[in-house]
């Protein structure tokens, strides 16, 4: 579980650093300063650490429920 919440702090914190830099080339194609999903991408990556937190869960509520029968 420890390996798992360090890849989930991982992808967050590379979804933060991305963010600017997404930005920036946004930007550039547009030729104009402008707000769109690009200034998502930090929910995104919150929203994908649940995705896996919730899916090792259920995983392993599957496994447990197997080893029941």
């Amino acid at each position: 579980m420890k390996k798992i919440r360090i890849i989930e702090i991982l992808i967050i914190i590379i979804s933060i650093r991305l963010t600017p830099v997404a930005i920036e080339y946004a930007n550039s194609i547009r030729h104009y300063k402008a707000y769109g999903g690009e200034c998502l991408l930090p929910l995104f990556g919150v929203l994908v650490a649940f995705a896996i937190e919730t899916a090792v869960e259920i995983i392993s509520e599957m496994k447990k429920g197997q080893n029941d029968v």
